[in-house]
């Protein structure tokens, strides 16, 4: 049904409006229902409540009117006494009467006996039924208000007695109520002892409750009363919830429990229903009726379009293009119908142009089988010429040939042989395909073929160690075959199997199958063919890559193979192998069944040796060896190439090296070095290309020149064999002159180039060498420089200090910083050595300084530069000691300057006599800035400093105690009274040696922090560092104590002491303690005056 369109479009149109509209009307249809059925649940419902009501209203009448009767007198005395029965009878009549429910009445005395009944034949039935109950209901009774109601059992007796009285009721009348109300006297209704002196009976059938509503009931209605139902019984609604018996004032309704049950016929409920539904089945219907039409019209419309479009599918793919489409209604359809219109065109132009080109190729291809055909048939006669000659000429036709000549000639048999099997593959094809070739069939021993084809081509394999086995059964049945062509099938397979496997075994048995056939295995132990499609094998012009790197051949082979076995009427498959290696399998026909399969016994096994060929002799004749060729290194997996290359190279200066394969090649190359490598592309296991970049990566040879050898002449080869680095591609067959001419150049240029490479690298050695050596020399100019730096910062730092001996030690700390591997020391001559030490040192011990002083003694410097001592420490280790004398501008000896260093260290003497002659200049420069500074800033009459001295040390301690805090600085002024007096008494001499006096004392008076300075004349200066008051104060007692002590003679000759002289000093002082450092020069020197002019008074003296 779906498989159209027309009917698929009609059915979704059809559901998407229909099933809408059906689920509305069926929800619709449950709403009418449901409020039809709840509106006549509602009716009936009430209608029952109020029948419940008109009978509960009708029980309770005659109730009332029973208790009103049971009161009566009349009624009481009746049932005691038949006087009164008459006025009895008249009471029960009127409760008969008067109540619609009530059938009978009666009257029962204490005896439960009827007295009265009305009417007496219906009391009768109904006694009999509540006989045998009302002993237990009377004796329940109390009180006058008690009463008692029976549910009247269904009883067939009754029923069947109303029916012979001519009574029919609607529904059982024997079943009803039967109510009992006790009858007492009036003297006893008041006494404790309660005793009924009777009972009055009414019998209300449960037909006269049907009778009460039969008249306000539908015909169609029915009424069902149930007394006292059971759990089981259908619920309607309940008059009362009573039961049955009781006591105290009780009403009808709560004695009884009367079921209610109101029905109508289905049919008369749910006619609105019915009506609902058939209105909505019009609609529907009407609606159905109306979309089929309306979706037939558009469906027609949409799907003619659709058909043109089908026809025209049909009309394109029967080739009939020239058709174009009509135009349609929908411009959807429309695009659809140019595109094919488009599509149609185009594919007729290229069918045209197909088809010619078809013409054409059909044309070119038999022009191309002609061709073939024509030349092969030309190239075998030139071939058998060349194939002729060069075997007769091996036999010895034109006399006796040299090695050399009889392995040439070998080498152009064997390539005429290939050439012409070429030739041959080429004529077969071309047979082939043009169905040319006529089959000779005859019986063939299958065994003797074998026989020749392997000693045909045990050759192949005179390099590895392969095994030829023919396991056919010398008794095997004959089969038939053309033998020239099946010696063709053995001799493709066998060939195949030999060139493909490197060691093992090319094996070939046969077994006779029982359909009368020869089954053929050719098996190997080769590395196999590696392809998911085994008939891809057989295509023409397949090769097998995968089997390993070399692709060689024109891959007719197995195509020409398979096309002849099945000439035959056989068949070729190739089967799998367990191990590695190839199998292939052929079945031909038998030509006799003079041998059965089962006849078959166990096959002797045929093996071939292979034999050493002359050309196997002709490759193990060595060439001489010489050192003065150039050596080529030629990979090629075919020995002829190798032949061919090495005639190319007699009277060459090259030598060639074969090799059959990369591996000998990679093995020759890891311990010899060749000019040249000749690579062929196409060989076993590793083709040249992954060995060009295998010898490329080999240090020895990243600068050898490769050249490819190789049949192969793609493009891609050609990029790919440049990009792995060869230096020139050349193709199969090659000109002697060109291989020649191209091999110089590229030896020559690799020459150049490595003779270029060894100037650049002798540059570069020797660039690398001078920038060493000028680097050297620089480290050895900067550590000279840092040296001379070191001594002139040195010596800048010491110009204003007069010790030499923190001179020294400082340069020494220096070149210790320069120098980590020496240790050094400076011994000064005698003659200037420091009071405190005679050497310096840095990392050598005074045991060598003692040492030295010994060695130095005995050897004389006048007239060598340097000089190297030896000495061992404990521990053997020797040492050299590099001894350089220090001498002044006059060759004074100012000492000597050592450098200790272990016996490994290379001390460069020309800088280090430099540097001895810096250090000697340092030196003499030193002492004599010393001396300068001595003479300019040294009295010369008293030798101690003078007001230039002063004036430097007071500024430097001027500095310190500002920068220093808490250090004090104390000074003193002296001043010698009298001493012009003195002068012009005795003369300057005299007062000249005055001043030497008081110099004298004051050097002799302070401490070795202290400096004496002479201001000029006979004025002193004393600068204490630190200084306090009572410093200044102790120091100057002590100088007059000491000037006291000491008595200066007149003349100095004098022999007794009586011609002296008293010297007087006048002192004053100051200290940063109470002053500042700027004022301790005026406060001072008042205070000197102060004094002197007090020595004036207290003396009377005066200048």
């Amino acid at each position: 049904m779906f498989r159209s369109f027309r009917n698929t479009l009609t059915i979704l149109f059809l559901l998407g409006v229909l099933l809408p509209v059906i689920v509305v009307s069926v929800l619709l249809l449950r709403e009418i229902s449901q409020r039809v059925e709840s509106e006549n649940y509602q009716k009936l419902s009430l209608r029952s409540q109020q029948i419940a009501s008109t009978i509960e209203h009708q029980l309770t009448l005659v109730t009332k009117k029973l208790k009103d009767s049971s009161n009566d007198n009349d009624v009481v005395m009746a049932a005691n006494n038949t006087f009164f029965s008459h006025r009895a009878l008249k009471k029960l009549e009127l409760i008969v009467d008067d109540s619609p429910l009530a059938t009978a009445a009666f009257l029962l005395d204490e005896f439960n006996f009827v007295m009265d009944a009305h009417p007496p034949e219906v009391a009768d039935l109904y006694i009999q039924s509540i006989a045998d109950l009302l002993p237990d209901i009377t004796s329940t009774f109390s009180s006058t208000e008690d009463f008692a109601v029976l549910h009247l059992e269904k009883s067939p007796i009754i029923s069947e007695t109303l029916e012979n009285l001519g009574i029919q009721p609607q529904f059982s009348a024997s079943e009803g109520l039967a109510i009992i109300t006790p009858l007492v006297l009036n003297d006893y209704r008041t006494s404790q002892n309660f005793t009924p002196s009777g009972a009055l009976v009414t019998v209300l059938p449960l037909e006269n409750f049907y009778q009460i509503e039969k008249g306000h009931l539908s015909p169609t209605q029915s009424l069902e009363l149930l007394i006292n139902p059971g759990h089981d019984k259908k619920q309607g609604t309940p008059l009362s919830a009573s039961i049955n018996l009781v006591l105290g004032d009780s009403r009808a309704k709560d004695v009884l429990n009367i079921m209610v049950t109101l029905s109508e016929t289905e049919s008369v409920m749910y006619e609105p229903v019915r009506a609902a539904v058939y209105q909505i089945f019009s609609i529907v219907a009407t609606l159905i009726i109306i979309l089929a039409m309306t979706i037939m019209v558009v469906s027609r419309r949409l799907t003619k379009p659709i058909d043109t479009l089908y026809k025209l599918a049909i009309d394109y793919s029967q080739g009939n293009y020239k058709v174009r489409p009509k135009h349609a209604t929908f411009q959807e359809f429309q695009l659809v119908e140019d595109a094919l219109s488009h599509l149609a065109s185009t594919v007729d132009t290229q069918l045209t142009e197909l088809s010619q080109k078809n013409q054409d190729l059909q044309r070119i291809d038999k022009l191309k089988d002609d061709f073939l055909a024509a030349t092969s048939h030309e190239l075998k006669t030139p071939l058998h010429g060349i194939v002729g000659l060069s075997s007769s000429m091996l036999d010895g036709a034109s006399g006796d040939l040299t090695t050399t000549g009889k392995r040439n000639i070998a080498f152009i048999e064997q390539s005429g042989q290939r050439l012409l099997a070429l030739v041959n593959d080429i004529l077969d094809l071309t047979k082939l395909k043009n169905s040319d070739v006529t089959l000779n069939f005859k019986a063939i021993d299958l065994r003797s073929n074998v026989d020749l084809v392997f000693k045909q081509l045990r050759h192949l394999a005179q390099n590895k160690p392969v095994r030829l086995v023919n396991a056919v059964h010398p008794n095997l049945p004959k089969l038939a075959a053309d033998e020239q062509r099946l010696h063709q099938i053995l001799h493709h397979l066998v060939h195949n199997a030999i060139k493909f496997t490197d060691e093992g075994e090319v094996k070939i048995e046969a077994r006779a199958g029982k359909d009368d056939t020869i089954a053929i295995e050719i098996s190997d132990t080769g590395r196999g063919i590696k392809e998911n499609s085994p008939d891809a094998i057989f295509q023409p012009f397949y090769q097998n890559a995968d089997i390993d790197h070399k692709i060689e051949g024109t891959g007719l082979g197995l195509s020409i193979t398979r096309t002849l076995v099945e000439l035959h009427g056989g068949e070729i498959k190739l089967i799998e192998t367990s191990g590695p290696g190839t199998c292939f399998r052929l079945v031909f026909a038998q030509a006799s069944k003079d041998l059965k399969p089962s006849d078959i016994r166990d096959v002797e096994v045929m093996e071939y040796a292979t034999p050493t060929t002359l050309l196997q002799v002709f490759d193990n004749d060595p060439e001489p060896a010489s050192t003065d060729k150039a050596i080529v290194l030629v990979v090629d997996d075919e020995p002829i190439n190798h032949n061919v290359i090495k005639n190319y190279f007699h009277d060459t200066d090259y030598r060639m090296i074969p090799c059959i394969n990369g591996k000998e090649a990679l093995k020759f190359a890891a311990s010899n070095r060749a000019d040249i490598v000749l690579l062929d592309i196409m060989m076993p296991e590793i083709n040249g290309f992954e060995l060009c970049k295998m010898l490329k990566e080999l240090p020895a040879y990243s600068n050898v020149p490769v050249i490819f050898l190789t049949a192969k002449q793609n493009d891609e080869d050609v990029q790919l064999a440049y990009d792995l680095g060869a230096d020139d591609y050349l193709t199969k067959p090659v000109q002697k002159t060109e291989l020649i001419t191209r091999i110089g150049y590229h030896i020559e240029l690799s020459k150049a180039r490595h003779e270029l490479a060894t100037v650049n690298k002798q540059l570069e050695e020797q660039v690398v060498s001078r920038t060493t050596e000028l680097r050297h020399s620089l480290e050895e100019l900067e550590k000279n420089n840092l040296i001379f730096h070191s001594l002139v910062e040195t010596s800048i730092s010491m110009q204003n200090r007069s010790d030499i001996d923190e001179f020294i030690d400082n340069t020494l700390i220096h070149l210790s910083a320069l120098f980590e591997d020496m240790l050094f020391c400076v011994i000064l001559a005698t003659d200037i050595q420091s009071i405190d030490k005679n050497a310096y040192m840095v990392g050598i011990s005074q045991s060598e300084i003692s040492w030295l002083n010994e060695q130095l003694q005995n050897r004389m410097f006048q007239d060598v530069s340097a000089m190297r001592l030896e000495r061992a420490n404990e521990e053997s280790t020797l040492f050299l000691y590099h001894v350089f004398p220090l001498r002044g501008t006059d060759t004074h000896l100012l000492g000597y300057f050592v450098i200790k260093t272990s016996s490994t260290v290379n001390l460069n003497n020309e800088v280090l006599l430099l540097f001895a002659k810096q250090l000697s200049s340092a030196i003499e420069n030193r002492l004599l800035t010393i001396r300068l500074e001595s003479q300019a800033t040294t009295d010369s009459l008293t030798n101690v400093n003078n007001r230039l001295a002063f004036e430097r040390d007071f500024e430097r301690a001027t500095y310190r105690t500002s920068r220093y805090a808490g250090e004090n600085l104390g000074l003193l002024i002296i001043d010698v009274n009298g001493l012009k007096k003195l002068n012009d008494t005795h003369g300057h001499m005299l007062g000249d040696r005055v001043i030497i006096f008081v110099a004298d004392v004051l050097k002799q008076a302070i401490r070795k922090s202290d400096q004496v300075y002479r201001m000029g004349g006979d004025e002193f200066f004393v600068l204490l560092a630190p200084g306090h008051n009572e410093s200044c104060k102790h120091l100057a007692k002590r100088i007059r104590q000491l000037v006291q002590a000491r008595a200066l003679l007149v003349n100095e000759n004098s022999a007794n002491g009586t011609d002296s002289i008293n010297i007087a000093l006048s002192i004053g002082y100051a200290t940063t303690e109470e002053y500042d450092i700027c004022e301790l020069v005026n406060v001072a020197d008042q205070r000197m005056y102060e004094d002197k002019k007090s020595f004036y008074s207290e003396n009377n003296f005066s200048e």
